[in-house]
């Protein structure tokens, strides 16, 4: 994925030219059909996704045996966050309630150029935390504990 393309989507506006340079090669486009479970709870959290268009659910296994819906995932928003905070498993499933196009990078990748590039990392973390959706009220809590254990506060 080329830095112009990344520019493109919201999260990424007004980053700079030499940090859309070092996220790009980490971005690759993928497209889902409807029906498509893209992760499943407590499978390994590998990867974060940016949903560019479609209709994403995010559920959890309800004590019943169902599953209850959390989110619907909006575009430009992302999920699978789990695996930017190197969480071991995804607390969440995730299915394609129609074709659903979206930019994936692994987590792993992710953390690595955030710790190598601390203000970019920074910078990151603070826009996933104002797009993502989290109804219990965590991930910005969360992502700010992080960002402290990394600068050393």
């Amino acid at each position: 994925m080329s830095p112009e393309e990344l520019a493109r989507e919201s999260i990424f506006e007004g980053m700079s030219a030499e940090h859309l340079a070092i996220l790009a090669p980490l971005f690759r486009r993928v497209v889902f059909a409807t029906g498509t479970e893209v992760f499943t709870e407590g499978e390994e959290a590998s990867e974060l996704y940016l949903l560019e268009s479609g209709r994403v659910a995010v559920r959890v296994a309800h004590y019943d045996g169902g599953q209850v819906d959390l989110n619907m995932v909006q575009p430009g928003s992302v999920w699978g966050w789990s695996a930017v905070m190197g969480r071991s498993c995804y607390s969440a499933s995730s299915v394609c309630l129609s074709e659903t196009r979206a930019l994936v990078a692994p987590g792993r990748d992710l953390r690595r150029l955030m710790q190598a590039h601390p203000e970019l990392g920074r910078q990151l973390l603070m826009r996933i935390t104002q797009i993502a959706s989290n109804p219990s009220g965590g991930l910005g809590d969360q992502l700010m504990k992080m960002l402290g254990s990394e600068t050393g506060e």
